[in-house]
């Protein structure tokens, strides 16, 4: 009975040392990183880019009314833009999907893009349709 705890002992002893070597080992990878990866693996027939080749444009006005651009990349963004290429990889990815599954079991569908310029708020919280906004 002694030498048995003695051997599970030495066993946890030694699977320990095994555990710690595998970790120093494994590179650690930051959260955003490991999100990042997630995402490029998951539903491999939806033809979109990989995160870390996704760009994204933003166009609009600075503080003084100035129009201006930037574009953004995975290599020199910071975690806050990067977990937007995230998101829109994400979402780019679902919407193939949902489309090929609509497309298998024979769902009609469409697509609607909304022209964002012509919606409007009036001072009650209505929008271009007439219907209450949430709040």
């Amino acid at each position: 009975m002694q030498t048995e705890r003695r051997r599970d002992k030495i066993s946890i002893k030694e699977r320990n040392k095994q555990l710690i070597q595998f970790v120093r080992n494994v590179p650690f990878l930051p959260p955003i990183d490991a999100l990042k990866i997630k995402v490029d693996k998951l539903i491999p027939s939806a033809k979109v880019q990989k995160c870390e080749t996704f760009h994204l444009f933003v166009a609009g006005k600075d503080q003084n009314g100035n129009s201006t651009e930037m574009t953004y990349t995975w290599e020199n963004s910071d975690n806050r833009i990067k977990f937007v290429i995230v998101f829109v990889i994400l979402m780019l990815k679902l919407t193939s999907w949902m489309q090929d599954e609509f497309v298998k079991r024979d769902i009609n569908y469409r697509i609607i893009a909304i022209d964002q310029s012509k919606l409007h708020s009036d001072n009650y919280g209505c929008n271009a349709t007439g219907s209450r906004a949430k709040r």
